[in-house]
């Protein structure tokens, strides 16, 4: 049985300004260190064993912090970098929806249909983020694992683990939520721990 703990990254002001941040990296902001000092004490309840990033955007800075306060050492896993948004990176999600319209309603309608100009396909994405955790899952074999990844790429982690199809990503990239937990048995088999509210771990159901 493995436990995987998946963070979403501390916020940036690019995301506090309603700006596309893909791979460019950004200082974690005093309000997300606030959360990410909550999300921090919660961890260490879970009594982790170790913790990735991809080192790089606001994932790495959140996981540094992290991994001070758990006292683990903040593994790098290129596979968990967040999605590349090309053009669209650093642009405020109001002037997308002018320039692009009809590209970014498709790409909230079905994120696999549209790849930003100069950005990285969905399908690009699933498929490292598949290499990512099986690697993950096989060297920590039976050990609570956390993943910090930024928004976009964690909601494709959420995806993969919950064989949820891609074309739904934004239905866990909207939740905003900062912490979910996924017990994944020896058949592979999948379940979600819930929780009483975004940052209280106390489980209420063991199984989705």
């Amino acid at each position: 049985m493995n436990n995987i703990i998946i963070v979403r990254a501390g916020s940036t002001i690019w995301q506090e300004d309603d700006r596309l941040q893909g791979t460019v990296p950004l200082p974690i902001t005093g309000a997300g260190q606030e959360i990410l000092h909550k999300i921090a004490a919660v961890l260490i309840q879970t009594h982790p064993d170790c913790l990735y990033s991809s080192g790089n955007e606001s994932s790495g800075a959140s996981a540094d912090f992290l991994a001070k306060h758990c006292k683990l050492k903040a593994r790098k896993i290129a596979q968990f970098k967040e999605v590349n948004c090309g053009l669209w990176q650093g642009m405020r999600i109001k002037d997308i929806q002018n320039r692009f319209n009809s590209a970014y309603k498709k790409w909230r309608k079905d994120p696999t249909s549209i790849t930003p100009c100069q950005g990285e396909s969905l399908g690009q994405v699933e498929t490292r983020v598949r290499e990512g955790l099986d690697l993950i899952q096989k060297k920590n074999s039976g050990k609570t694992v956390i993943v910090v990844a930024a928004q976009l790429v964690s909601a494709a982690i959420d995806c993969v683990l919950t064989k949820t199809p891609l074309e739904q990503m934004w239905q866990f990239a909207d939740k905003q939520t900062p912490i979910r937990n996924y017990k994944i048995d020896d058949a592979g088999e999948v379940s979600v721990v819930k929780y009483n509210s975004d940052l209280d771990m106390t489980p209420v159901v063991t199984t989705e």
